[in-house]
């Protein structure tokens, strides 16, 4: 899936904040919600809700 800018800089406590309009690369795996996507910075992965993000094609 395409790299796309974060919308929302927002992160609850103790999880890691993606900036605004940041670019990360997601994806989505076999049996997900579909309301989230795998995201990846570095070597750090996690689930991101998909109203975070602006998805580039």
């Amino acid at each position: 899936m395409p790299v796309g800018p974060s919308v929302a800089g927002l992160a609850p406590p103790g999880e890691a904040a993606l900036r605004l309009e940041e670019l990360i690369t997601v994806y989505s795996l076999p049996g997900m919600d579909p309301d989230w996507l795998i995201g990846e910075r570095g070597n750090k992965k996690g689930k991101v809700p998909v109203t975070y993000l602006e998805l580039l094609s």
